[in-house]
């Protein structure tokens, strides 16, 4: 049975009746009520505090059916991109879509600020997991292992979804941390995942830690950590590629090898590392576009732009795509680039994500929702589509 979210009829039962606003907490926008709490809760969450009651039980390997947790997402109030922003934004997604994951059964997956959502080509549904808090998740990687399972990495650790149920894992099943910011599956089946505090590798059985030697902060990012990953690659001889924090690494099964992009090392923070269809690789990163091949490096976007790129992505036709904040989507096919922006239909310049569907269709996400590549442009698809 569908649910608007299970907390709040929950709420409801107890109390009989009650005054909700929909709001946000912190920075991160929510899908559900905002409770206005009286007197009790308070006094509840100070015995807490003071540890006059029982730690709640630890929710390692936490599994939640599907359906008790999936709602229309039509019927949810809209997301809104930011606390400071109140007005509607056009029935979104997503107020941020961070990340975009077309699945093999022709599902399409969006993961953002609000939390988790899928369409599958029919209904857009909203999942309502949470972190180890009970509050409401940021999600920021999104992959599919080959048995078909969605794994999903948020602020409060990782999910599985295996068609049926959702299974969280936590710190207490070997996460470094419950923050995860990166997924890929390699071609041994093994899954990689990246946080602030080092990547660990999941071999089906159990999480294993796998140090590698600290990078740089990043002075231009706000959220930035010596041990931060920010993407996976494998390339054509099976060696593992990490863009760690102004620092990449080649790891060929038995050895470690630090890969400088400049001969005097100096750092370029690559957020995102692709193999493309011809076995080359591509680096994303705050000095532009590399390409590598046969051990060397070459840029290939001819500059560099305030903020640096972001996203990187490789369509069915070749061309690379790209996200510079503040100035729009870039494509590249090879020789030149072509620049999308306002007047393109984007309605904000800050992308995050590239997605391709089974009909060819370009997506990207970021501020202010979901966005399809057609014709030329671009085309903003809220909760209503088109789809």
């Amino acid at each position: 049975m569908l649910v608007q979210t299970r907390r709040l009829r929950a709420h409801l039962a107890k109390r009989g009746s009650t005054k909700a606003t929909y709001g946000t907490i912190g920075s991160r926008p929510l899908a559900y009520p905002l409770f206005q709490r009286s007197g009790p809760s308070s006094l509840l969450l100070l015995a807490l505090l003071l540890g006059l009651l029982a730690p709640l039980p630890s929710r390692a390997e936490s599994v939640i059916p599907a359906e008790s947790i999936r709602a229309l997402a039509d019927t949810l109030p809209e997301f809104t991109t930011t606390p400071f922003v109140s007005e509607s934004e056009g029935n979104q997604i997503d107020g941020v879509v961070r990340i975009i994951l077309p699945d093999s059964k022709g599902n399409l997956w969006f993961g953002g600020q609000a939390g988790l959502q899928r369409h599958d080509g029919k209904e857009l549904s909203f999942f309502d997991l949470r972190d180890d808090f009970d509050q409401g998740i940021t999600v920021r990687a999104l992959v599919e292992d080959r048995a078909g399972n969605i794994w999903i990495g948020h602020t409060g650790g990782l999910t599985r979804f295996d068609g049926r149920n959702f299974t969280s894992f936590f710190e207490d099943d070997g996460l470094p941390t419950a923050d995860v910011w990166s997924l890929f599956v390699d071609d041994s089946g093994t899954l990689w995942i990246g946080t602030p505090l080092g990547p660990c590798r999941y071999d089906g059985e159990r999480f294993a830690p796998f140090p590698l030697p600290p990078g740089r902060i990043d002075p231009n990012k706000g959220v930035s950590s010596p041990q931060m990953v920010w993407s996976f690659v494998e390339d054509g001889e099976g060696h593992l590629w990490f863009a760690g924090e102004g620092v990449v690494f080649r790891f060929d099964g038995k050895k470690l090898t630090h890969v400088p992009i400049f001969e005097d090392q100096s750092a370029t923070f690559v957020r995102r590392i692709l193999a493309d269809r011809n076995g080359a690789l591509w680096f994303v990163s705050s000095k532009g576009l590399f390409y590598y091949e046969d051990g060397t490096f070459e840029r290939r976007t001819g500059g560099i732009w305030r903020d640096g790129l972001g996203g990187g992505f490789e369509d069915s036709r070749g061309h690379l795509w790209f996200t510079v904040m503040h100035e729009g989507v870039f494509r590249y096919d090879g020789s030149s680039l072509t620049r999308f922006a306002e007047a393109e239909g984007l309605t904000s310049l800050g992308m995050f994500d590239f997605a391709e569907d089974r009909e060819g269709r370009v997506w990207c996400g970021g501020w202010m929702g979901a966005f399809r590549f057609e014709n030329g442009s671009f085309v903003n698809v809220t909760r209503d589509g088109p789809w």
